[in-house]
Parts: C-alpha cells; structure tokens; sequence
C-alpha cells in the first residue's frame, strides 16, 4: 500500500546545466511543479502552474534543463527551460518560474502538479492540523545525481524522515525548519510531504492526506576542528552532514508567486520542446 498518491513522483523533475560550451547535462538539483487555482466554477477548474526550486539553484542561470518522462516506456528527455522570468524569494531561498503546463501535456509526458488547494498545507494549515515534532514526512529528489536506473529513465528517490523543529516556524518566528533525514548535494528544491496517518494519540490530530509542506534548502554541517598539539592553533577543520535538512514551508512558494502575479508584464518562461 502506497502512502503517497503515486502521481506525487510525477511532480518531481531533476535540474541540469550545460557548463563551459559543454554538450553533456549536469544533473546537480531537484525541482516540482506547483499549480495555483486561479479560477473555479461548476464547469471549470483554472490553475496556473509553476517550477519550484531554490534560488541557488536557478539564479545566475539563463538556461536550465529538465528531465522527464514520456507517458509510454521510452527514455526520459531533456526539455530546455529559459530562465528570462523567473521570481525569487527576498529572504528564503525559494524560486519559482512560470510555465504553460499544456505544453508538456501537449507532448505527452509524465507530468503532474501539486495543487495548492487540494494536495498542500501552509502554515496556517499546518497549525489546523497540528502538525508538529515528530510528525514523519518523505523527502522527494534526485540526491547525488542519482536520477534513475541506467539513467533510463527519470525516477526520483523517497526518502523518510521526521519533523525536527517547527513550532518556531509554526509562530512565525523562523522563515524554515528542521526535519531529521540525510540531505545531500541534489536534494536541493526537492518537496516535503508529510506522511498521512491512520491512528492519532487522544488529544491530537491524525493527518489523512499525504500534503506538500514544504522545499528543501540545504543541509546542516557540523563542525569539527583540529587542533595542533605543538602551536595550540587550529589547523584543519573537518565538515560532516549532521542529518538535518532545512526547509522553507509552502507559504514561501505562494510569497514568490504573488510577487511575480504584482508584476505589470507577467510572462512564462519557454518551455522548447522541439530542440
């Protein structure tokens, strides 16, 4: 039995650069599409849809690729993104850049969106449901380059974890929070999704629904020095991944998308296809 809504692994696409006149990609980050619901009667449902990543992984870049699948069996493909609009987070490392979602629809690939009313919870969600430490999450992405078997095919890795720290977050007094799983070098905008429970403790809450909560950003180091015996003076300093992810909550992606919505000239970001 599946705890996440098997459509969620379509969300999520590896992050490549061609770098120095390179024809080889670099797959080095994570991202997902987002879709917010812009219009909705009896009849019909509008969303505009997203790539959400972190800003030090899209700044500085006019070009990215990503890496999809088709709707049969064939190999994944790389689809070139320009980055000629695109709408960073001030203070989170958070980005977002607008695309037509029909176009990957048009040609048929394995893409889906989280959908901000339906499969998300913010922050003010997130205190309805109380959430809270130690509540389990999944970590979707394409840690260590790691994008699928053979390289075939795009299939991104889940990995379990738990909410570290969140009630900072939960009061608005920290931009991120913590949660207890390996991060590592392509991880970066990566979602988290909270793993939905059957059974609750009396007094709180059961999650039914597995909800994006957040992206990641980086991971935690620790620090440790060495000292020379002789001088007393440091002389190397040893780094280590702690086991701690930091991540921004979906408040965060929403902040981006109304900056880019305040915009006079709103464009999408072209989606090429045919290269």
């Amino acid at each position: 039995m599946s705890l996440i809504p098997p459509f969620y692994m379509n969300t999520v696409v590896a992050i490549g650069y061609k770098e120095d006149g390179s024809d080889e990609i670099a797959w080095s980050a994570s991202g997902f599409f987002y879709a917010k619901v812009m219009n909705e009667t009896n009849a019909e449902r509008t969303l505009a849809a997203y790539l959400v990543s972190n800003c030090h992984v899209l700044s500085g870049h006019k070009e990215v690729y990503l890496r999809l699948n088709p709707q049969g069996k064939e190999d994944a493909i790389e689809v070139p993104l320009s980055l000629e609009t695109l709408s960073m987070h001030p203070t989170a490392d958070v980005a977002v850049v607008p695309i037509d979602f029909n176009v990957l629809r048009t040609h048929k690939l394995n893409a889906s969106c989280f959908e901000n009313d339906r499969h998300a919870a913010n922050i003010e969600t997130m205190n309805r449901l109380g959430v809270g430490e130690g509540d389990y999450v999944f970590v979707l992405g394409f840690p260590m380059s790691v994008v699928g078997p053979g390289d075939r095919r795009n299939s991104v890795l889940v990995r379990h974890g738990t909410i570290a720290r969140l009630r900072d977050t939960l009061e608005r007094h920290s931009p991120s929070y913590l949660v207890d799983t390996f991060v590592f070098p392509g991880n970066s905008g990566g979602p988290v999704v909270l793993k939905p429970e059957a059974f609750a403790i009396e007094g709180t809450k059961k999650v039914e629904s597995a909800l994006l909560v957040g992206i990641v950003a980086a991971n935690v180091f620790f620090k440790d020095t060495a000292v020379s015996t002789q001088t007393k003076r440091p002389r190397i300093v040893f780094e280590d991944n702690a086991g701690l992810g930091v991540v921004y909550p979906v408040d965060c992606i929403d902040e981006c998308i109304a900056q880019w919505e305040a915009r006079a000239t709103r464009r999408m970001a072209r989606l090429d296809l045919q290269k």
